[in-house]
């Protein structure tokens, strides 16, 4: 549960004060960092300056009696110097020993009250030289200054302290005093002032003809007839047609106050705070007269304050453009992320299809090889280069020979298109040895345009450009770890590129062609053995018949052949390719022939080992 305190203000005033909401606002914003107590406000307006008889005074002095006799007062804050002479003079019979913490009282005041012990405040301490320091720093080609004040007591004070401070800057400027005159007059020598001369506003309570006013409007008289920017030194001003200033601060006024009555009540002895006016002025100004005016914000002192701007579009749409904006980039990049899948996608399904259709092809093409007989390769890898420069969509596809040195190559096969230069039947790689030392290594050999081969292969540059290559694919093939030729693929009207994946499928494609050609050198080779050991067997004279490890004939010579022919009437069976020889020695054997059992005896041992 936290202590109540009851705070008095008491203004001197009458309470339509443009500037009374501001002290008051700042009282409330200096009381309530206190965390140890709350507050309860009572405000009292005296409205000295249009009610100044003496039975008003008595009056509204029986009205306070009686109005707080029963009320315990915390603390009593008066504004401006006619509230602090009252409260001072009658604390003890309206609120005894309450402690007093003033604000906005002109320091020439205060020097005619006697304050008591318990009392300390805030001086409306007014910045005169800042003022006009602030004023030359944005107009720095005046040469004139207006300074209009009234007639009270009040404002005699102020104009003995301006001119006082002004005195410094009579060899700059001329200044023109337009005090203690009535308002209307001041009003009509202030129209057609020469447009070096600004005007600056201090405080009309009182004209020279006696009539009251409210400082505030009396300040907006003044900026309406003006030709000249209009600067004021209050911050109840603003707001009314003066450019701005450096303004004593009505709320900093009540703020400072506000936190030295959070001390008193927090225990602190106000005879132990000093008297100041420190941290009452603002740099404030009117964004719409800045502009009138045509004066930068850029010639605005670090930290002004600028108040009464017009809100632009972006500041009264900004959110909602910068959500529509967001939602436009999120469904932007929703849209992208959307096409880009959907181009991946289909790049995946493409290049899915291509490899699916090549593997279709590969698994073909190694079928139509192996169905191929010997003397049909030659003609089938034609057929398939056909295929496979289509397939690959290139301008010339050529198989090459590598010779036993290793120092030519020979076309075998080649498919080319239409418009494209007939191929080299030859290749001397002699003179081309960086070419031969990546063929011998079995190294594919791979450029999208000849420049990009290394300097090492300036001869092999010339070769292409010579025979009109700009594009190729060079890679060998190999069989029982040697390399015996190569397959090309050449384009001679466009350049391109040649992607990792599409070199492993020619590597493949070559590794089929180099198996059919192997195949059928094998083969060859095969029947050329074939055919030697026919002759051999044909020409020797004993009967020869050749014999598996089962017995069964596999073979016979021409003499075994003439001697069954010419023995066959005698001859029990006919002994051919295919017979189970040692079937017919064993059944002669049983049969009592002592040869036909000397011959099982022998060939089973050979047989058996």
């Amino acid at each position: 549960f936290l202590p109540k305190k009851n705070i008095l203000i008491i203004f001197s005033g009458q309470s339509d004060t443009p500037a009374h909401p501001h002290i008051v606002r700042g009282i409330k914003s200096g009381l309530a960092s206190g965390k140890d107590f709350h507050t309860e406000y009572f405000i009292e307006y005296m409205d000295l300056p249009r009610n100044s008889s003496e039975a008003y005074y008595q009056h509204l002095l029986a009205l306070y009696r009686q109005k707080y006799a029963a009320s315990r007062i915390d603390l009593v804050i008066p504004i401006t110097g006619p509230a602090l002479t009252f409260a001072v003079q009658h604390r003890d019979e309206i609120f005894p020993n309450t402690p007093l913490v003033f604000t906005a009282v002109l320091e020439d005041e205060l020097k005619e009250i006697a304050l008591p012990a318990d009392c300390s405040g805030i001086l409306a301490d007014i910045d005169f030289a800042g003022q006009l320091d602030l004023i030359l720093a944005i107009h720095p080609r005046a040469r004139r200054v207006a300074v209009i004040s009234g007639a009270s007591s009040i404002e005699i004070s102020i104009e003995k302290q301006f001119r006082q401070a002004f005195e410094s800057y009579r060899e700059r400027l001329d200044f023109i005093y337009l005090t203690r005159l009535p308002l209307a007059e001041t009003l009509e020598r202030i129209r057609g002032l020469p447009q070096d001369t600004v005007v600056l506003v201090y405080i009309v309570l009182v004209d020279g003809a006696g009539k009251g006013y409210l400082p505030a409007e009396a300040a907006a008289e003044v900026a309406a007839a003006a030709d000249v920017p209009v600067y004021g030194s209050f911050d109840s001003f603003l707001g009314r047609g003066i450019v701005g200033g450096r303004l004593l601060s009505f709320e900093m006024l009540g703020v400072k106050a506000g936190e030295m009555g959070r001390r008193v009540l927090q225990g602190a002895k106000p005879e132990d705070l000093p008297v100041s006016g420190h941290g009452t002025h603002l740099n404030m100004f009117d964004w719409r007269e800045l502009k009138r005016w045509k004066i930068s914000e850029d010639r605005l002192p670090a930290g002004s304050l600028v108040q009464f701007k017009t809100p632009s579009f972006w500041d009264l749409y900004r959110w909602h453009a910068a959500g529509a904006l967001l939602l436009f980039f999120l469904q932007t990049a929703l849209v992208s992320h959307l096409l880009i899948q959907r181009a991946r996608r289909r790049r995946a399904e493409k290049a899915l299809l291509e490899r699916l259709t090549f593997e279709e092809m590969l698994s073909a093409l190694s079928a139509r090889f192996v169905l191929a007989s010997p003397d049909r390769v030659d003609t089938q890898i034609a057929q398939e280069l056909e295929r496979i420069r289509g397939l690959l969509d290139v301008d010339r596809v050529q198989v090459f020979e590598l010779s036993e040195d290793g120092l030519r190559m020979t076309a075998s096969h080649s498919s080319a298109g239409k418009e494209t230069p007939p191929p080299s039947p030859e290749i001397d790689l002699v003179e081309m040895p960086w070419a031969r030392g990546r063929i011998m290594a079995s190294e594919t050999i791979h450029f999208a345009d000849p420049d990009d081969l290394p300097a090492a292969a300036e001869a092999e540059k010339a070769y292409l450009r010579s025979h009109g290559v700009r594009s190729g694919v060079v890679i060998p093939f190999t069989a029982g770890g040697a390399v015996h030729g190569v397959l090309t693929l050449a384009l001679v009207h466009r350049s391109r590129q040649w992607p990792q994946e599409l070199i492993r499928r020619c590597g493949m494609i070559s590794e089929i062609i180099a198996n059919a050609k192997a195949r059928k050198r094998f083969e060859n080779a095969l029947e050329q053995s074939q055919r030697f050991n026919r002759l051999i067997l044909d020409s020797l004279a004993y009967h020869i018949a050749v014999l598996d490890r089962q017995g069964i004939v596999i073979d016979v010579n021409e003499s075994w052949r003439r001697f069954a022919a010419e023995n066959a009437a005698a001859a029990p069976e006919k002994v051919d390719r295919g017979t189970d020889y040692l079937d017919i020695c064993r059944r002669a054997a049983d049969g009592g022939d002592p040869l036909a059992g000397s011959a099982l005896e022998g060939i089973s041992a050979v047989l058996e080992g």
